[in-house]
């Protein structure tokens, strides 16, 4: 069974293997050909610090570089695509790939931080 936050590796006729992240729920990963995923990209430097990229350093996971998972990066792809023979590479936890009741709350954002005026301003 392939379940949400599993990290396997996918073959990309265009780039080669890459490691992915399953974030599709069970109930479509026990069908028979599509799965949900976020890629990963090796571009650490350019890309750790966006803010729809989550970083991951060399061992975490699996991982074996430094990598980031490209959030704005989602896909459907055929089962057929993945490395199932060994598993998954690593599982990742599952709280970050379960829906939270009560998730915390962030300071609003300033505007010399955000570069946005701060909707408060305006009322």
């Amino acid at each position: 069974m392939i379940r949400p936050g599993e990290v396997y590796t996918a073959d990309f006729a265009e780039a080669g293997p890459h490691p992915i992240i399953v974030v599709s729920r069970e109930e479509l990963n026990r069908g028979r050909y599509a799965l949900v995923v976020v890629c990963t990209s090796a571009r650490f430097a350019v890309r750790s610090e966006l803010p729809n990229c989550v970083p991951f350093r060399a061992g975490d996971f699996g991982f074996t570089v430094d990598c980031v998972a490209q959030c704005e990066n989602v896909l459907s792809i055929d089962k057929a695509q993945l490395d199932l023979e060994g598993g998954p590479d690593h599982p990742m936890s599952a709280l970050p790939c379960r829906h939270q009741p009560n998730p915390p709350r962030l300071a609003p954002a300033t505007p010399s931080t955000s570069g946005c005026a701060d909707a408060s301003a305006r009322t």
